[in-house]
């Protein structure tokens, strides 16, 4: 049976100047925090969730459930009938 995994990362930005800074992309944020004029620092939690949980959460951030979950055959051509859960 597979594993999935929920991680949530969270950065923080310390920036000096009139205005907030512009760090949109996670590009922009690195470059900044690495080379820039911004101190960071980041962290990170993982929780396991099941595979009821994770097709919520893949639907929530407008991904298909099947983008990681397989039907039980293992065929990807099968229906999704297996991972519908609303």
């Amino acid at each position: 049976m597979a594993r999935y995994w929920r991680t949530v990362i969270t950065v923080v930005a310390l920036t000096e100047g009139e205005e907030a800074p512009d760090l949109e992309d996670l590009s922009t944020l690195a470059y900044e925090i690495d080379e820039g004029s911004a101190s960071g620092c980041v962290s990170s939690r993982s929780e396991e969730v099941s595979e009821e949980r994770m097709a919520r959460l893949l639907r929530k951030q407008g991904s298909d459930p099947s983008f990681l979950i397989m039907p039980p055959d293992g065929d990807d051509e099968a229906g999704t009938e297996a991972v519908q859960i609303v």
